[in-house]
């Protein structure tokens, strides 16, 4: 038999208990289980975020992710050194607001990362804000853990010859002349695609190009985003938006990972945003005056590593 104890708030160490030997093997058993995770590395322990999730993952692992969805700059306070997983999605680009084409999705980062002890810098990215004036729709801002930028979507394009514009994923073409779709960053994302004479292109994913507005009639989808489940529970990310359509029985629909629609008719007014929380990119707009095309969702930033042990020890008698 194994007697189990635990220390008290005091210090003092008291039994809570005995269990039979087989099943010390089968909690060894599950121990083991989780070496592949560490690498033999150490695990950080930290504090901060606006949401801290704890969960078990297929293989019995214990996980803690540090979830930061607030707009702004915080601190990840790290309490021992080590490494960490970590995504970073930077805010979405605002869909085109004339004719236009879809706003590209936030970069996508993912991967691990070794932390000192003491305050490392996060910064969620705003999703861009639509924009009818004369200017450039907008482009998202960017994310950041410590040294990691995931960078803002790029904007899509409009009907009055104005380029999309490059990001984390480009914005898609807008809906004049076959303008062209704007390139993501390597690493981060895909290009937005191209806009036809009256419809917009879709702006790219994490995962995928957006796609060519496929007529005058109809314009392009947003490319798909990437999924992760860091947090426990499997989601999409940086989708892009999709582009206007000039007339179309539907409207054409943002990519997996939050992207907004784009406009249905070229008299209508119902694109949509990017998701918050997702860097997916606005739809693109008709050519109804005094709309916009549609907002960038924000962006994330998300840590875990394998949970702190419990303060429970065995004692072979």
């Amino acid at each position: 038999m194994i007697t189990l104890r635990k220390a008290n708030r005091n210090g003092d160490i008291r039994s809570t208990g005995a269990i039979p030997l087989a099943r010390l093997v089968a909690l060894l058993f599950l121990c083991a289980l989780a070496l592949p995770h560490a690498g033999n590395a150490e695990w950080a322990r930290a504090a901060g975020g606006d949401e801290i999730i704890d969960y078990v993952d297929e293989d019995d692992v214990q996980w803690r992710a540090h979830v930061f969805t607030d707009v702004g700059s915080a601190n990840l306070t790290v309490t021992a050194p080590g490494m960490v997983e970590y995504l970073v999605v930077g805010g979405g680009g605002a869909g085109g607001s004339v004719r236009g084409g879809g706003g590209g999705a936030g970069g996508f980062l993912t991967g691990t990362l070794t932390v000192e002890a003491g305050d490392h810098i996060v910064v969620v990215g705003a999703g861009a804000m639509g924009d009818n004036s004369d200017e450039r729709d907008g482009q998202g801002a960017d994310s950041v853990l410590g040294s990691i930028t995931a960078q803002g979507g790029g904007s899509g394009g409009r009907f009055n010859n104005e380029a999309a514009s490059t990001g984390g994923s480009g914005g898609g073409g807008g809906g004049f002349s076959n303008m062209t779709g704007a390139g993501g960053t390597t690493g981060q994302g895909r290009a937005g695609g191209t806009g036809n004479n009256g419809s917009g292109g879709g702006g790219g994913g994490a995962g995928a190009n957006g796609s060519n507005a496929s007529s005058t009639t109809a314009g392009g989808v947003g490319g798909n985003g990437m999924e992760s489940a860091i947090t426990g529970t499997s989601t999409w990310y940086a989708g892009g938006g999709g582009g206007m359509s000039e007339n179309h029985s539907s409207s054409r629909p943002g990519g997996l990972g939050g992207g907004g629609q784009g406009a249905r008719t070229l008299n209508s007014s119902d694109a949509t945003s990017g998701e918050p929380n997702t860097g997916g990119g606005g739809g693109g707009q008709a050519n109804v005056s005094g709309t916009v095309g549609g907002d960038g969702g924000s962006g994330i930033v998300i840590v875990r590593y394998v949970a702190p042990p419990s303060g429970t020890m065995f004692i072979i008698k």
